[in-house]
């Protein structure tokens, strides 16, 4: 998807039904899939990083995502497994 400013964006949901909630109009034609949260980590918000591409989190049909860098979801995603102990 394009942000503001024509930036590409990669959507993300934190739950699999809401991806497949989001495949229908303009996006009937994608599948959800589902990352396992290492291989987010270490292989795709890397690679997002390197494309230039901002992680979009959680777009609905109603409101834009939360678009954080990948340096600012890394560490939201590191404090979050602080916080439960891993």
């Amino acid at each position: 998807m394009r942000g503001d400013h024509g930036k590409q964006i990669f959507p993300l949901w934190p739950a699999r039904e809401y991806a497949e909630e989001a495949c229908a109009g303009e996006w009937q034609e994608y599948e959800a899939a589902e990352i396992e949260l290492g291989a987010l980590v270490g292989e795709l918000l890397p690679k997002l990083a390197a494309e230039n591409v901002l992680p979009g989190v959680f777009p609905t049909r109603s409101d834009r995502p939360v678009t954080p860098s990948v340096d600012q979801l890394l560490a939201a995603i590191s404090a979050e497994k602080e916080w439960y102990g891993e």
